[in-house]
């Protein structure tokens, strides 16, 4: 059976939403040939930082998706239910930050498993039409804004993985214990 391909754009925020969803999904992503190791980092960094905040805030996510389990016409209805929910998630006029950002995909991703619950026959089909719907919101809506953030490589300089920056630090301090360790054993050699 052919894959289930929405009327989308083929924007890097689709490409890195929809492997997202389909990741969260538990379906086997396929990468394209343009995918670059930078945008696989970004992809990555994402799932983490989305995972972290759907544990984080479970309980207030579900009341939340509960309200995407039923949609019939799941692109279009999708779509503007981002935009609702995005209005009340910057009705404050506050800036666009990554956190905002983050929430509304962790949100489609908590709507997307509960649509999934009550139709697993189009788990697919509910993945990538959900990313479709967000890549559109998103690049609609706060292109510019997330322009603005640095673009989605900025992602990893704001929230960097600490399991990586913990890594860097021990290495940077084995690495100076060794130096001064050699300084040490020269000058008691050269005494």
């Amino acid at each position: 059976m052919p894959e289930y391909q929405p009327t989308t754009t083929t924007s890097e925020t689709y490409e890195i939403i929809r492997r997202l969803l389909l990741e969260m999904s538990k379906h086997d992503v396929i990468y394209p040939d343009h995918m670059t190791s930078s945008t696989l980092n970004i992809c990555n960094n994402l799932r983490r930082l989305v995972t972290d905040l759907m544990d984080r805030h479970a309980i207030s996510f579900r009341g939340i998706c509960n309200l995407f389990k039923d949609i019939d016409d799941q692109e279009v209805n999708d779509l503007e239910a981002f935009r609702a929910i995005g209005q009340t998630l910057f009705e404050d006029g506050g800036c666009t930050t990554w956190g905002r950002v983050l929430s509304l995909i962790a949100l489609a991703c908590c709507a997307m498993r509960t649509r999934q619950e009550s139709r697993p026959d189009k788990s697919k089909q509910i993945a990538v039409t959900m990313a479709s719907s967000l890549s559109k919101y998103l690049d609609g809506e706060f292109e510019s804004d997330m322009r603005q953030l640095g673009g989605w490589d900025s992602l990893g300089r704001e929230f960097p993985d600490p399991n990586l920056l913990e890594g860097r630090v021990k290495k940077l301090f084995f690495g100076s214990i060794l130096v001064l360790g050699a300084c040490s054993l020269k000058a008691i050699l050269t005494n």
